[in-house]
């Protein structure tokens, strides 16, 4: 298993310019699930730790759940 974690840029108006932060879990089969999907303005840092934190706050810790991890 493994996440895959993008930003994904959308112009929804003229100048209104957003990102959507993903996060995907792949199976062993290579069936995806969403784990997060967040709205935001940009892909940074800041916007990156608040959404992990908030998986890691429901239960998701990758260092743990996932084979390789931590």
């Amino acid at each position: 298993m493994y996440l895959r974690a993008d930003g994904v840029y959308f112009d929804i108006r003229a100048g209104n310019r957003r990102c959507m932060l993903v996060v995907i879990d792949y199976d062993m089969q290579g069936n995806g699930h969403f784990l997060a999907l967040e709205d935001g303005l940009r892909a940074s840092a800041a916007n990156w730790k608040a959404a992990l934190s908030r998986l890691r706050d429901h239960g998701v810790n990758p260092a743990r759940d996932l084979p390789g991890g931590g």
